[in-house]
């Protein structure tokens, strides 16, 4: 009875000096504080597979604003910064405030396999500032909308406009559609979107833009010239189909999108991306653990197909195993009749069917086809992350843009205001 009565003490004093370590251990379990506007799936994905906990922080509407002055105070209250990468990634690099995540083996390997316009996008001189969340390429989807008419997809801007004016002079928009999902179809913003695409193609091709260039001055007046000044009432109606979808490409790539209409006679457009980035803040207490999240995000991907939008690895195809399967179910049906010397005409006519029918599952027997991946290698060469970068269609440039449209400038003074700006950007950066 004694000797029993000693051991329950004895565990009971082991239980206890073991407490405080237990304390430790919960205090060691401290929330992930994530600076974000909402909560995301990685989030609640990253908890269940690990038990660690993730906290959203206050941020204002602006999350620059919380960023610089979290830098300005030395704030150590939030673990990692998502933000998206044209609200202002060039001023991350620049002020270097980041933890360099190169160190992390998992982030080096995964990093490689990014497409060369990733890979810059979070490389500063060596070092890898964080990591991707979402990367959408803006693009032009012209799935099946212009065969309505017999359209042909345009390949430059003068050809865009063309069609577009003939959508519009005939009358084509109706009810159902809209001229694109993007951009109303009116001087300012159509002038938007060429500005902001002749200043980006520049960019990657390493030129300072050039305001007096002939064909540029040309599209410019003809924009002013041909569209109209509002758009119509109800032709931009959300609910309508737009002719042109200038979208972000969420998760499919497909054959079905190319890049923006053209603005250089010399090369493609360059293909504009808005990635979300996430960046460890450098005074944080808890790095370890943040990087050890940006890991986990790096190797497992919101979705399968999401990934091969960024990881130049992805070259094996995803079948859509219910058409597949119904796609074969036909072939063999085909074959079948085709190994047989004579065919009935009930038999022929089925195979007239089949012929017509097979085509048409055979694209539809894959989520992402073979046809597919090369086609989006190929656009992913002039992919472009917008960084927020001093080279692009600024708040300047936009008053100029508005000043010419209203007619307090001429197309001779807007030139020469775009050109002075921009140089004067230019000469800054050097």
């Amino acid at each position: 009875m004694k000797k029993s009565i000693r051991q329950t003490v004895s565990i009971l004093l082991a239980l206890l000096m073991l407490l405080p370590c237990f304390e430790c251990s919960l205090a060691e379990q401290a929330p992930l504080v994530i600076a974000y506007g909402w909560t995301r799936k990685e989030f609640s994905n990253y908890t269940q597979a690990t038990g660690q906990k993730i906290e959203l922080a206050e941020t204002s509407g602006d999350m620059m604003e919380t960023i610089s002055t979290a830098y300005a105070i030395k704030d150590d209250r939030v673990d990692i910064y998502l933000f998206t990468a044209y609200s202002g990634l060039y001023l991350i690099k620049e002020k270097n405030f980041y933890t360099a995540v190169e160190d992390s083996q998992i982030l080096t390997s995964e990093y490689e396999k990014l497409y060369p316009a990733f890979q810059q996008a979070l490389n500063d001189e060596g070092h890898i500032v964080g990591w991707l969340f979402s990367v959408q390429p803006l693009v032009q989807d012209v799935d099946g909308v212009l065969g309505k008419f017999e359209l042909a997809v345009p390949e430059t801007f003068e050809e865009f406009l063309d069609t577009c004016q003939y959508i519009y002079d005939n009358e084509l928009l109706g009810t159902k559609y809209k001229m694109t999902d993007s951009y109303a179809y009116t001087q300012r913003d159509f002038l938007n979107f060429y500005m902001k695409s002749y200043i980006a193609s520049n960019y990657m091709a390493g030129n300072v833009p050039d305001f007096a260039n002939e064909k540029f001055l040309s599209t410019v007046q003809r924009i002013k010239d041909e569209l109209p000044a509002q758009a119509g009432e109800g032709t931009e109606s959300d609910e309508r189909t737009p002719f042109f979808y200038l979208s972000t490409v969420f998760e499919y790539i497909s054959t079905s999108i190319l890049p923006l209409p053209r603005v250089l006679e010399t090369q493609d457009n360059a293909i504009e991306v808005y990635a979300t980035i996430a960046i460890v803040n450098p005074f944080s207490k808890n790095k370890e653990t943040a990087i050890e999240f940006l890991e986990y995000c790096a190797q497992n991907p919101a979705s399968e197909a999401a990934a091969y939008v960024y990881d130049s690895t992805r070259k094996e195809p995803i079948a859509d195993e219910t058409q597949l399967a119904t796609y074969n179910k036909l072939q063999a049906e085909l074959d079948g009749y085709l190994q047989l010397e004579t065919l009935t005409q009930e038999q022929q006519d089925r195979v007239a069917q089949l012929e017509m029918m097979i085509p048409e599952y055979k694209a539809k027997s894959y989520k992402i086809s073979p046809e597919a991946i090369a086609h989006y290698q190929e656009l992913a060469q002039n992919l472009l992350v917008n960084e927020g970068s001093p080279v692009s269609y600024d708040a300047q440039l936009r008053q100029y843009a508005s000043q010419y449209l209203s007619g307090l400038m001429t197309l001779e003074q807007f030139s020469e205001k775009c050109q002075s700006h921009i140089e004067r950007i230019f000469k800054e950066l050097q």
